[in-house]
């Protein structure tokens, strides 16, 4: 397989090439080049940096995800080795786009599968297993609510301001049919597809579920493990860092830094950050955290914490809080 060099392909910002050449100018604002050889010490830094202990509701969480999956003997011996030592992953994230949405969704899942069997032919000592993040906390329902096939967009026309996560599939019947009418039942390829699409969705109550259902019937004999982060158990583990960004804003002042050391090379942000980066989860409902004066508040609501109080909703209910992608 021959590898297109982005240099010609001109769809990239000038920041990016930087990177993918190893530019001198911005060595500054990255840990250490992506190559093969360069994981050796990225194993040995995560190794010195990483707290062991996590490992257990992690699996706890994953082992609850499989128990009701069919065909799963991949994912269950993954899981079992993610509890020892010398396992580590390899991760990608993505949106719940509708059947998968643009391309590059599956691009990023591979290039993720193909990076683990690189680095397992490499670093044998080791065990590496690729895990899909889902964005199940998103709530862009807009960019996620459609797909083109054919010269032809299918559109799931919802009203909601919650997760993306739990909305629910009972309404997507009409791109369903939408689907049967303009594919038929006669071509082999079609009449997967439409199965695909009714298994994943139809037969799912939200999308966080369906599209948990479709990337494993896709990727799943690949080893390739699904996680929904959306979950108390796991926001538990880094409740102190949700009450660190609440109460110190250090995203926004990191972040700010960064931003302007960029520019002094002449570089554009990249993302610009809020002063605190996390919303907070109600039913239908995600909205940002904000500081007023000495008070938190929740934007559109009439929820409010003085310091000493969001500190105890974080320790009591982490599954409401929710990060933006800075933090």
């Amino acid at each position: 397989m021959k590898n297109i060099d982005p240099n010609f392909t001109k769809h990239l910002p000038k920041i990016t090439l930087d990177y993918l050449n190893n530019g001198a100018s911005i060595k500054n604002f990255f840990n250490r080049y992506n190559s093969i050889e360069n994981y050796f010490d990225q194993i040995e830094e995560k190794k010195n940096n990483y707290d062991n202990s996590y490992r257990k509701p992690f699996c706890d969480v994953l082992k609850s995800s499989y128990n009701n999956v069919k065909e799963n003997s991949f994912q269950i011996n993954a899981i079992k080795r993610l509890a020892n030592e010398n396992t580590f992953t390899i991760t990608t994230g993505h949106q719940l786009n509708l059947f998968t949405g643009p391309l590059y969704f599956f691009y990023k899942i591979i290039d993720t599968i193909n990076i683990c069997k690189k680095l397992t032919s490499k670093y044998p000592q080791h065990n590496f297993i690729p895990v899909y993040w889902m964005a199940s906390e998103d709530h862009d329902y807009k960019e996620i609510k459609f797909f083109n096939s054919n010269n032809t967009l299918f559109d799931w026309n919802i009203s909601t301001k919650g997760t993306v996560g739990d909305l629910e599939t009972q309404s997507l019947t009409k791109v369903f049919d939408k689907l049967v009418n303009c594919f038929g039942t006669e071509n082999i390829n079609s009449k997967n597809l439409i199965d695909l699409f009714n298994k994943s969705y139809i037969k799912n109550k939200k999308l966080s579920d369906a599209t948990f259902n479709l990337v494993h019937n896709l990727f799943g004999k690949h080893g390739l493990l699904i996680i929904n982060p959306d979950n108390s158990k796991l926001k538990k583990i880094f409740s102190k860092e949700i009450i660190d960004e609440i109460i110190n804003e250090n995203c926004f002042k990191n972040v700010s830094n960064t931003n302007k050391n960029l520019k002094k090379i002449g570089f554009d942000p990249q993302v610009n950050p809020r002063h605190i980066n996390l919303f907070y989860l109600k039913k239908n409902k995600r909205s940002r955290i904000f500081k007023e004066n000495s008070i938190y508040k929740v934007f559109e609501t009439n929820i409010s914490f003085t310091k000493s109080q969001i500190i105890d909703e974080v320790n009591n209910y982490p599954e409401r809080f929710s990060p933006n992608v800075i933090f």
